[in-house]
């Protein structure tokens, strides 16, 4: 209904900016990220400066996996408006997404300069610290994370994978619990429960996530439980379920990678200079 009043205000004014916008935040709720986008450049087109429109269409470009043009984006609005948490949010969580956590943890930096008791945050440091293996300090940084941020599932979920590359699998999978049941459909948390344990592969799990892949999700979501369904059907030696699953998430990988061979090539060299012969 909301969408078919924003259509009709554009139909009455094709110069309505706000208009262009609002249908582009029902889109992106429905997930709907390819019209999204487009909604948000119009938006853009009508009103160079319009600050929302730009922070959503960063999200929106984020959530596609176009990384590159989503940080771009939401740098040049962080360097508009520095003191902004919003954009500093969205800035860190498309960095994060791309993998860059290095640089996610330079704006979280700025972040928690502005905000001590920001669980986003804290989160964002735990997860850099994780990266670069300073595990105690990493899970120091997520249960900060958890205590100020208690109905958020994120901080929960990472430290289960803290905890799990540990070996502490057992604490691990009471944090991805707790994530879950605050969230129930997240997909990050469902993988990573997966990968930790056999104990929780069942039917009845294989039939929440099929459950699950009927909704609409961002791509990468998608791949996260094509490949958890595919690890519980391996361990439940329904082989060929597994490979179906398996081979569908690795072609929703190969629809949006984009292949870097100097950042792999550097990310192998740094694993030599880490490890001795």
């Amino acid at each position: 209904a909301a969408a078919r009043s924003f259509e009709t205000a554009i139909r009455l004014n094709p110069r309505l900016a706000q208009a262009y916008y609002n249908l582009g935040s029902v889109f992106q709720k429905r997930r709907d990220l390819g019209r999204a986008i487009a909604c948000y450049r119009q938006a853009i087109a009508l009103v160079p400066n319009y600050g929302n429109a730009q922070l959503n269409l960063g999200n929106a470009l984020s959530d596609a996996g176009q990384h590159e043009e989503a940080i771009a984006l939401l740098r040049k609005l962080a360097a508009q408006a520095p003191n902004v948490p919003a954009v500093l949010f969205n800035l860190a969580t498309a960095l994060k997404a791309a993998q860059k956590y290095e640089e996610a943890v330079e704006v979280a930096k700025r972040i928690l300069a502005q905000d001590p008791d920001s669980g986003f945050g804290h989160n964002i440091m735990a997860l850099f610290l994780w990266t670069i293996g300073k595990h105690g300090q990493a899970e120091a940084s997520a249960r900060r994370a958890i205590a100020l941020d208690p109905a958020n599932a994120e901080p929960n979920a990472t430290l289960g994978k803290i905890l799990a590359t540990q070996g502490r699998f057992d604490e691990a999978m009471a944090a991805f619990d707790a994530a879950l049941a605050i969230q129930p459909d997240y997909p990050d948390a469902i993988y990573q429960m997966t990968q930790a344990t056999k104990a929780r592969s069942t039917s009845e799990t294989a039939s929440r996530i099929e459950s699950l892949l009927e909704a609409e999700h961002p791509a990468d979501e998608k791949v996260m439980l094509r490949f958890a369904l595919g690890k519980i059907c391996d361990d439940m030696g329904d082989y060929p379920r597994a490979f179906e699953n398996y081979r569908a998430g690795n072609e929703l990988v190969a629809a949006t990678a984009r292949f870097d061979f100097a950042a792999w090539k550097a990310h192998v060299e740094r694993i030599v200079a880490g490890f001795s012969a």
